[in-house]
């Protein structure tokens, strides 16, 4: 069984005691983590998990999105943000907080929706070519009434 030995050990503690540095190491990203759930809840609901933590230093703390919307609407409320961290103790050191524009590496392609034009449209597109003195205007609204059920 390779990997027997894995099972043995009863958690990360015993795994970092053998190095000072993964300790080190661990016991800062279970730092960030903490202080990325405090800023959630912070954050409005649309603002939520949509920052993540890159850094901390001289009192500054970094955060990275994926919009330079978000960034925007984050600003605004960044103030309210400094002073309610302000209030926790272990976050009282940070006094400034920058935003970083990292676009997402792959895009979601969205699904089309086909739309239908139903009968009852296609029949009014036609009363109102009937209607139309504008030859052009009553050409395109005729084609557009012959794509009654029809993806558009």
């Amino acid at each position: 069984m390779k990997n027997a030995r894995l099972t043995d050990v009863t958690g990360l503690n015993e795994l970092t005691q053998s190095s000072n540095d993964l300790n080190r190491l661990f016991r800062q990203a279970q730092a960030v983590i903490r202080l990325e759930s405090n800023l959630n809840e912070l954050l409005p609901d649309t603002l939520k998990f949509k920052f993540k933590i890159a850094n901390i230093q001289s009192g500054t703390l970094v955060l990275i999105t994926s919009s330079a919307v978000l960034a925007t609407r984050f600003k605004f409320i960044q103030s309210e943000i400094l002073a309610s961290l302000a209030h926790t103790p272990s976050l009282q050191r940070i006094t400034k907080i920058n935003v970083k524009i990292r676009p997402n590496r792959y895009k979601t392609v969205r699904e089309r929706k086909e739309l239908h034009l139903s009968e009852e449209n296609a029949r009014l597109l036609v009363e109102e070519a009937g209607h139309t003195e504008d030859v052009h205007l009553r050409a395109v609204l005729l084609k557009l009434a012959e794509r009654a059920n029809k993806p558009v």
